[in-house]
């Protein structure tokens, strides 16, 4: 019987998710090709380039649009479904985590957030389902939730501790280290269209 050969993959777009998701499936296959085709790369300038010139955090309350497998329409799928998408999210909260203890200087860095509601956490959508609960309170070592002024007139809201990615140096880090470890080499496109 033949050997398994590990997968190859094709990565679309060299910013924040092209490039992450390239090293994660180098780590996890590393005998696998992996070629990123991009308009763009880390050190370019463009208008059309958005991972130069956006902010990130992590904060999971994000609602994703995902196909139902009974037809092709959209659902929506949120964050607070107490399994796979919490799941999804809190790998990236530690991920995170990890990558600044290995790489102190990779551009993400510890900040605290601000989440205010002018509803009930139940009713803004925030509270997992079936726990009435905030699922990554523990996660991020707690909440501190906001009294009187500190709501300027909302209903509810906390603090909480999470991770923020300067996206220049991040991409710069990533694509230094796909260099030094993996001979990363990058195709660029200039036009997916059929001309």
């Amino acid at each position: 019987m033949a050997a398994r050969k590990s997968p190859d993959y094709i990565i679309l777009g060299a910013g924040v998710v092209g490039l992450t998701t390239a090293m994660e499936l180098k780590d996890r296959y590393p005998d696998s090709e992996i070629v990123i085709v991009a308009k763009f790369v880390p050190g370019d300038r463009s208008v059309e380039y958005c991972s130069p010139w956006a902010g990130a955090n992590w904060c999971s309350m994000v609602v994703t649009s995902i196909p139902s497998p009974q037809s092709r329409q959209l659902i929506s799928k949120k964050a607070t479904d107490n399994g796979p998408q919490e799941a999804r999210d809190e790998v990236s909260y530690r991920k995170f985590g990890a990558l600044v203890k290995s790489h102190p200087h990779c551009g993400i860095e510890a900040m605290p957030i601000r989440s205010i509601y002018d509803a009930s956490l139940d009713e803004a959508g925030v509270l997992s389902e079936g726990t009435g609960r905030v699922w990554y309170e523990k996660l991020v070592g707690g909440l501190r939730h906001l009294k009187g002024e500190e709501l300027k007139g909302a209903l509810t809201g906390f603090d909480f501790d999470t991770w923020v990615i300067d996206t220049v140096c991040f991409m710069n880090q990533r694509a230094r280290h796909f260099h030094s470890q993996y001979l990363f080499d990058h195709v660029r496109t200039y036009s997916l269209s059929r001309n």
